[in-house]
């Protein structure tokens, strides 16, 4: 969509383009001076160069002028709005591709406020009945729901989240990550970790234990190979 600014840009330029193509191309005929023996002949000179000859239409230069001037406006100006339209989706499109949106899980019993769910895009869920190796004896159940969340609105999700999670019982963690990077959310602690960096991981790690859980429940990794409940 385009803004005031580069819309008054973009007709600028075709303006320009307009009157410059007008000018090359809109002619008045004059005859030569006559020399003793000549038959006569005539010169074709711009328009623009005898501005009162134009402006009294001599020729229909003027009606010349303004329909070139108008052609060739109109068609500079689709031509740079249709151009925008192209450049700008194609930009994108590769924005898309290089800045990858977050993914993950968020089990919605570990937030003791569901609103940010309203925040992130889900793709799935699931519910999952609980056992003795979930750890959370007061629950019947997990909803797991499968999140997207954009890379620009990642960090302040993660912050949303941490805040959001349960903590009256058993500490909870929720995580999201793109190829290279990866947020793992605490009760009010946010790691952001770069997935080459295994430190990085098994500082997150011990953070958790730290908080009572399983050690099999945050067993990160470069890896990150996800914790299989149903195998445990």
């Amino acid at each position: 969509m385009l803004n005031r600014w580069r819309l008054s840009t973009y007709m600028l330029l075709a303006l320009i383009a307009g009157v410059l193509f007008a000018g090359a191309f809109t002619d008045i005929t004059y005859p030569c001076p006559l020399l003793p023996g000549d038959a006569g002949c005539v010169s074709y000179e711009k328009a623009v160069m005898h501005p009162s000859d134009l402006a009294s239409n001599y020729q229909g230069s003027l009606a010349q002028f303004v329909l070139k001037f108008l052609v060739v406006f109109a068609i500079v100006l689709v031509l740079l709005i249709a151009f925008h339209t192209v450049w700008t989706r194609l930009i994108k499109r590769v924005v898309n591709k290089v800045v990858m949106n977050f993914h993950g899980i968020i089990i919605e019993e570990s937030l003791a406020n569901p609103e940010v769910l309203k925040k992130v895009n889900i793709i799935s869920t699931k519910v999952e009945p609980v056992t003795d190796k979930h750890k959370t004896p007061w629950l019947k159940q997990w909803t797991l729901h499968t999140v997207e969340i954009a890379a620009d609105q990642a960090e302040e999700i993660a912050r949303e989240i941490s805040q959001a999670i349960e903590t009256s019982h058993n500490a909870w963690y929720a995580d999201f990550k793109t190829d290279s990077h990866h947020f793992i959310v605490y009760p009010n602690k946010v790691f952001f970790i770069d997935r080459s960096q295994k430190a990085q991981y098994d500082e997150a790690t011990q953070y958790g234990i730290s908080l009572g859980m399983p050690d099999y429940q945050v067993d990160f990794s470069p890896d990150v190979k996800q914790w299989e409940r149903d195998k445990k």
